[in-house]
């Protein structure tokens, strides 16, 4: 399978770090690079600020396919 431009960009912003803020319930502030200790609050961002991944780009991939 080969991705668009426009899917590539997308994959290219996935993080654990928004995998963390996604998936947790009351987490709203992590370290943007998740396998990395913190070493002063400073380098927590809110959730808010870690981009997320735009799932239109692959409305398109399977038109007229279904699973059964």
């Amino acid at each position: 399978m080969v991705f668009s431009p426009d899917q590539v960009v997308q994959i290219k912003q996935a993080s654990l770090a928004r995998v963390i803020c996604d998936s947790s319930d009351d987490i709203t502030h992590v370290q943007r690079d998740a396998f990395s200790m913190v070493t002063s609050q400073d380098e927590y961002v809110s959730c808010k600020s870690i981009p997320q991944m735009d799932l239109k780009m692959w409305s398109d991939c399977c038109m007229g396919m279904y699973v059964t």
